[in-house]
């Protein structure tokens, strides 16, 4: 349903297949406002009684695809890269610092 990200050469504007169908949008905020928007309102909505959802798995693809075009970040083992806590900001108190 929705291709990957491709950008321009000049890194201005980036380019989305929706339901096989190209659409170019600039490269800021609300251009890729638009093209989430526009990718959420093409995936199929589940009606539930007198409320609609969104597939979970499908619009989280979409947003990825438009703000993470080379994927999450990923370290070389393959794991998340982890980054060191800020002192004082640990729920349990700890500061990082050895006594």
């Amino acid at each position: 349903m929705i291709e990957p990200v491709t950008r321009s050469a000049d890194g201005k504007t980036f380019t989305l297949a929706i339901n096989g169908k190209q659409h170019s949008y600039a490269h800021d905020k609300e251009g890729k406002r638009q093209a989430i928007l526009n990718s959420l309102n093409a995936i199929p909505a589940i009606t539930a009684g007198e409320d609609t959802y969104l597939p979970d798995d499908a619009a989280l693809q979409v947003v990825a695809a438009v703000m993470y075009p080379a994927g999450v970040g990923r370290s070389a083992t393959g794991r998340r890269k982890q980054y060191p806590a800020l002192p004082g900001n640990h729920p349990d108190g700890v500061t990082g610092e050895s006594d």
